[in-house]
């Protein structure tokens, strides 16, 4: 009862692919768009995860760089002090 006008078959006409032929090509092609999508999924997951562990060595880094540039200006202190104390002594 329905007033939609029949659309034509997405599918080949049978005198083109035999039945037994169209369905192994969809399966294969479905198989195909599965592994694909999965292929997908997995190096998305991969993403985000080296995201991620790029983002704590970053930070690793970064609170080494503090440590050091600390280092580097205790150093520096200990120098000039050293350096006025030799020239206050002479």
């Amino acid at each position: 009862m329905s007033n939609k006008p029949d659309r034509p078959s997405k599918r080949p006409a049978q005198s083109d692919v035999s039945d037994d032929d169209y369905v192994m090509k969809r399966q294969r092609n479905n198989a195909a768009v599965n592994k694909t999508r999965q292929k997908k999924r997995q190096e998305e997951v991969e993403t985000v995860k080296r995201v991620h562990e790029l983002r704590e060595e970053n930070k690793n880094l970064e609170r080494t760089v503090e440590t050091l540039r600390n280092e580097l200006n205790l150093l520096k202190e200990m120098v000039l002090s050293f350096a006025s104390q030799n020239k206050s002594n002479k």
